[in-house]
């Protein structure tokens, strides 16, 4: 019987040894889902930081982007335009400011009035034409850089518009706009 025990014994580590092989295998399955899960978080963590990265970087440069800002339009140009007839015989008119250190001006003036006015104030802005072309050149001459700046824009065409219906004597100009208007640093 001493022998049957032995055989018992050996039969009790064998069946051990099954046991042990098997409580590997769950290990290692269990160990293996632990690496691939802890490789996934680590891709999301890195996407996420990536992105919040990018995110802050892209806010960061665009701050000094102006571009896509779009201006407010005023109560000027959103109403619809009137239906003027257009003087343009004036042509592109240069000067130079009265800066210390002059600027150059080129300006294309377009004169407008009234259909109704039309063979009047028309035949009358034909026949000043030379008289306010020196006119205009001359009163952009006596201006400054500050006074036509963009902002400004308005209160010129008013002043215009002032000065050229002093000169008319059979009707009046209701508009004044600028095809050209430039201020070049010399």
């Amino acid at each position: 019987m001493g022998q049957d025990e032995e055989i018992d014994l050996t039969d009790v580590e064998g069946s051990g040894v099954e046991g042990h092989g098997e409580e590997k295998a769950k290990k290692g399955l269990s160990e293996g889902l632990a690496r691939i899960l802890i490789w996934v978080i680590g891709i999301l963590v890195g996407l996420v930081v990536v992105i919040t990265v990018s995110v802050i970087t892209y806010r960061i440069m665009d701050k000094k982007n102006t571009a896509r800002n779009f201006p407010v339009v005023s109560q000027e140009y959103q109403s619809k335009p009137e239906n003027y007839v257009y003087f343009d015989l004036i042509g592109q008119i240069r000067t130079r400011t009265s800066d210390r250190t002059a600027y150059s001006v080129i300006v294309t003036p377009l004169i407008g009035y009234d259909t109704d006015d039309s063979t009047t104030v028309g035949s009358e802005l034909t026949a000043k034409s030379a008289p306010l072309t020196d006119q205009i050149r001359n009163y952009f001459s006596q201006k400054t850089v500050e006074e036509l700046k963009p902002d400004q824009e308005a209160i010129l065409k008013e002043e215009l518009k002032s000065m050229i219906n002093g000169v008319l004597s059979s009707g009046q100009i209701k508009s004044v706009i600028f095809t050209e208007f430039q201020v070049i640093e010399n």
